[in-house]
């Protein structure tokens, strides 16, 4: 399908044509800082893929600072959909390649020289700088081990859309990659399994929903990571919403999405009978750090920090007391080489205070560097941190008083999973989701499912009974 939208323009014309297109960069600017430079030479990465015919990233390869816009434009999905469909084809993204180094390199030395080749210059050092790394890094065997994405072409012609989601769609690449490289929402690397079925059930809430353009419903923080690392794999994002009846677009404008937030959370329960579990869908998370828009060699001098060795030198635990006014002190074992995030999640886990929520200070600083060890910000055994609570951000959903609300709605960490009284008054949150049909488009019973003007290729069945809830899932990923 995506083949007969792509003109068939020759190359090096298309090339060209890259490099004098508008290609929507605006918001992804406002978002990142970019400087125009960075884009500039972003775009002539593109032309350059398209010059070479590099559809399946695997002749050339960007710098970090380049690959950091391109997986902001691919997030954006409607954007980069747009632009990729007035080429001779969709370059696809491969974020498996990240775990091959020698290939990578391999592929960046090329890159380098069709540059030059095709303009006549030397790439901008600080833009097209490789990976500032100065020795080897063991990386960890991937798990679930590689190999082809196992979601099947042809689907059994009884197949509904909620039966793909939940029994034929496979996310083990998704899960590998979580494991891999795990986003700064996901604070152990046991809830990965969980977290992707959780995904697997947000999807199935769009697809219900009929949102296909990111306006009616939101996930939580964790959820919102993984879709984003489902988004960067663009050809099984794409391999996925060729068995839904639209693409699910991913929409990364920075906005107050409480409200949706709520309304999800109505359509779990509706859906799945049952609270969204708190572990994955708590609303209020350590949001990730804004990366740097250029990345900058070592010198010849300079050094990785331990944390950033395969296996760091081994050192003396510290034992750090966590003073915080109006409640028990604590006192938690770090290794020195441990961050000021990875101290936060411990608290996190001590006391159920989110990240987000916590302002740390030692020695009378504030500890805003939350990728700086323990050791370089001067700590030592027996360390005195203070915890204060930060503003809440806009759209939190605070726990509302124990008399306003039923006893299970709110957590002992704290987080409500009911309306916040403001959605209370919107005569739409008054009445069930699938009542509401007309605002969705979503059929209810009685009637088929799934709907009759949905095309799953290569032809969904209904069942009879309207939309039943999803069967118990074979597996978490």
């Amino acid at each position: 399908m995506m083949a007969s939208m792509f003109s068939a323009a020759p190359r090096h014309d298309a090339a060209t044509m890259v490099l004098d297109m508008a290609l929507g960069l605006d918001p992804i600017a406002a978002r990142t800082g970019a400087s125009g430079f960075l884009l500039r030479e972003y775009q002539r990465f593109l032309a350059l893929k398209v010059l070479h015919h590099d559809n399946n990233a695997l002749l050339l390869s960007p710098s970090p600072a380049i690959d950091f816009i391109w997986h902001a434009h691919i997030l954006d999905t409607k954007v980069y959909v747009a632009m990729c469909a007035s080429l001779p084809f969709f370059i696809h993204h491969d974020p498996a390649g990240a775990l091959d180094p020698a290939s990578r390199a391999h592929r960046r030395a090329a890159t380098l020289a069709t540059y030059r080749a095709r303009f006549a210059e030397e790439p901008m050092a600080n833009i097209w700088a490789v990976d500032p790394t100065t020795e080897p890094v063991a990386a960890p065997a991937p798990f679930p081990p590689p190999g082809q994405n196992r979601t099947p072409d042809v689907l059994p012609v009884t197949t509904t859309v909620l039966d793909f989601l939940d029994r034929h769609l496979d996310l083990a690449p998704l899960a590998a990659g979580l494991y891999r490289f795990p986003p700064p929402e996901l604070p152990s690397l046991t809830l990965v399994p969980h977290a992707v079925r959780e995904y697997r059930r947000f999807i199935a809430l769009k697809v219900l929903a009929g949102d296909a353009d990111d306006t009616l419903l939101a996930p939580s923080p964790l959820v919102a990571a993984v879709w984003a690392a489902h988004v960067l794999d663009t050809r099984a994002y794409a391999g996925m919403c060729s068995h839904l009846p639209f693409f699910i677009h991913h929409d990364p404008t920075p906005r107050d999405r409480s409200v949706e937030v709520a309304l999800t959370v109505d359509m779990y329960q509706a859906q799945f009978g049952t609270d969204p579990p708190l572990a994955i869908w708590a609303p209020h998370a350590d949001p990730p750090l804004p990366l740097s828009p250029v990345s900058l060699p070592l010198s010849p001098a300079s050094q990785p920090r331990d944390r950033d060795r395969p296996f760091g030198p081994s050192a003396a635990k510290l034992r750090i007391h966590v003073a915080s006014p109006g409640a028990p002190a604590l006192d938690v074992v770090m290794d020195p080489t441990t961050t000021v995030r990875d101290l936060m999640w411990q608290i996190y886990r001590e006391r159920a205070v989110s990240p987000a929520a916590q302002r740390l200070t030692y020695l009378g600083r504030k500890l805003d560097g939350l990728e700086w060890t323990l050791s370089e910000c001067g700590m030592e055994s027996g360390a005195t941190v203070v915890l204060r609570d930060a503003p809440r951000a806009p759209g939190f959903i605070a726990a509302p008083p124990a008399e306003g609300w039923p006893g299970s709605a709110t957590t002992m960490t704290g987080f409500a999973f009911q309306r916040p009284p403001a959605v209370h008054a919107s005569p739409f949150m008054q009445t069930s989701p699938f009542v509401q049909a007309s605002l969705f488009g979503v059929t209810t019973a009685p009637t088929t499912w799934p709907p009759v003007h949905w095309s799953l290729p290569p032809g969904g069945g209904g069942g009879g009974g309207g939309p039943a809830r999803l069967p118990p899932s074979q597996g978490f990923c």
